[in-house]
């Protein structure tokens, strides 16, 4: 199962797959020490962006976003994170 992983302090783009595949789950965990604006998007392959998580766009300081939606992502698309702070992410996907 290939793996979306690494940290970012402002946005990453996951490399689109060019067959459909699925999101098995995931985690975003906050590295600062104040809260931080998460948004998580699928970006199709005529790059638009479709916001799917999270609801309030925020995590505290250490705290965690877990992913487990069972999300599933078409043919040339990918995910998008973009945060105002430091973040790890690790997204398990089939």
């Amino acid at each position: 199962m290939p793996v979306f992983s690494g940290n970012t302090s402002g946005s990453i783009l996951q490399v689109a797959a060019n067959i459909p595949s699925g999101v098995l789950g995931g985690v975003i965990t906050n590295n600062t020490a104040a809260a931080i604006t998460l948004n998580i998007y699928v970006r199709d392959e005529n790059e638009v962006d479709i916001r799917i998580a999270p609801k309030d766009n925020s995590i505290a300081a250490g705290k965690s976003y877990y992913i487990d939606e069972g999300l599933k992502l078409l043919a040339g698309s990918s995910i998008y994170i973009t945060t105002s702070g430091s973040t790890d992410y690790y997204i398990t996907i089939d």
